[in-house]
């Protein structure tokens, strides 16, 4: 029935800056437990959840501010070094033959 009849239950959307009771919250959940916020109520998910895709006319964009994008390519060796294995060792494009693909075998050998 809340989805019918929000106004009953007392759901209202409300601008963030006009409740500091709100903002005790996130800051006190934050503070108890930083790893694992109780509800994933926490500063960083609220902005990472409610912001907007929308440009607004008049505001500088990414660009134009000097951060340009790059290939994702380009990162992915810095981003999973920390992550692998044997980070001593760093393998080439190509270097591995290609493996062959897997014979299918039907039903009735099955």
């Amino acid at each position: 029935y809340i989805r019918k009849f929000p106004e009953e239950y007392g759901y209202r959307r409300m601008d963030i800056d006009w409740t500091p009771l709100f903002k005790l919250k996130v800051s006190v959940v934050e503070t108890l437990s930083p790893g694992y916020p109780f509800g994933n109520l926490h500063w960083e998910g609220l902005e990472k959840e409610h912001t907007s895709d929308i440009v607004l006319p008049g505001l500088p964009t990414m660009e134009d501010i000097g951060v340009y994008p790059c290939e994702m390519e380009s990162r992915m060796a810095w981003e999973i070094r920390p992550f692998k294995q044997e980070s001593h060792y760093d393998e080439m494009v190509g270097e591995f033959p290609e493996p062959p693909p897997p014979t299918p075998i039907s039903v009735a050998n099955a």
